[in-house]
């Protein structure tokens, strides 16, 4: 199952840090957010700066990782409806508090052959979540 990992909320964290935390998590990808408005990303230096493009998308395939850009709307109903329109079986959110605490929020999407779910979402520890979403 692919997972990604979203920057929203972790504003102030680095590059590094965040490439690391998607790794530590086990995560396939990095949900960019707000890259535009976001020093960390495009500034002088930053991964998405133009000149360091091509090397950040070398480095983060040699680790096993891709990139969504997202420039939208950053509201969680935005980004749940956005993981709804992609036929998407889950959404984990991994906010700051969250992971502080050791949990990922949950929400399940659709079935295996495709169906729209409609449960509550859920906050459960790691382990436990991504048991949820992986059997």
């Amino acid at each position: 199952m692919k997972l990604s990992f979203s920057t929203r909320g972790w504003a102030d964290h680095s590059w590094d840090e965040l490439v690391s935390t998607a790794l530590e998590m086990d995560f396939s990808g990095i949900e960019i957010h707000n890259p535009i408005i976001n020093a960390v990303f495009t500034g002088k230096g930053g991964p998405l700066e133009r000149y360091n493009t091509q090397a950040t998308a070398r480095a983060l395939r040699d680790k096993g990782l891709r990139v969504i850009v997202h420039a939208g709307n950053p509201g969680f109903k935005n980004q749940f409806k956005r993981a709804d329109q992609s036929m998407a079986q889950w959404c984990l959110i991994a906010g700051e508090s969250e992971v502080a605490e050791g949990k990922l929020t949950v929400k399940h999407l659709r079935d295996a052959a495709g169906n729209q779910v409609f449960e509550d979402q859920l906050t459960l520890p790691e382990g436990e979540a991504l048991a949820r979403v992986t059997r």
